[in-house]
């Protein structure tokens, strides 16, 4: 018998170069865009020399059709002098072969229990672990429209009130950690029950 053809190789990994591209052109889009009045985001970078860095800001209005979850954190966001929840997305040079690192920058989300203490996200979407959410076939608008409704899902969630600083990619990124061994427990993977914050 003739024998099995070799299974197809893996794509490569973007390179610097075609991860640049790539993320051109869905900026391009997002700032040509601006505020989107179908999702309420809008993004673009946080430093203009720098195209890892980016920031979408989730904006709440006073709107009588929205849901009570949204009128909890419209008016939380008042208290702030503010009508948005800033989240921050960090690009690695595998985009989109991984996914961005996304974290809740500013105020901070309460009572949920995908949003943890400094700003980690928990959230299949992002997962570093193969399988598990993330697709090249996705892009930054269509990640962050279900990563910033993922608070309107929880009826507890509320804006943190007082004074504090933002959240840092640091600290966020201490909480993926414990995320991601949440998931990973006896290899469970995302099908494990979330834990709250």
């Amino acid at each position: 018998p003739a024998p099995a053809p070799a299974p197809a190789p893996a794509p490569a990994p973007a390179d610097s170069k075609s991860t640049n591209v790539r993320l051109m052109g869905e900026l391009k889009q997002a700032v040509k865009a601006g505020l989107d009045p179908n999702t309420n985001l809008v993004m673009g970078l946080v430093d203009s020399n720098n195209l890892d860095d980016w920031y979408c800001d989730k904006v709440y209005t006073d709107d009588p059709s929205a849901t009570a979850q949204q009128k909890r954190i419209f008016e939380g966001l008042r208290e702030h002098n503010t009508d948005r929840v800033r989240y921050r997305m960090r690009f690695c040079k595998d985009y989109p072969f991984k996914p961005p690192f996304v974290y809740l920058h500013y105020p901070h989300l309460q009572g949920g229990v995908n949003i943890f203490s400094r700003g980690g996200i928990c959230a299949q979407q992002i997962s570093q672990q193969e399988g598990n959410g993330w697709s090249p076939a996705l892009n930054v608008k269509t990640l962050m429209v279900a990563l910033t409704t993922l608070p309107e899902t929880y009826s507890g969630v509320h804006v943190k009130p007082g004074k504090y600083e933002p959240h840092t990619e640091e600290g966020a990124r201490n909480d993926f950690s414990r995320i991601e061994q949440i998931h990973s427990v006896n290899g469970s993977g995302w099908s494990q029950k979330k834990q709250s914050s």
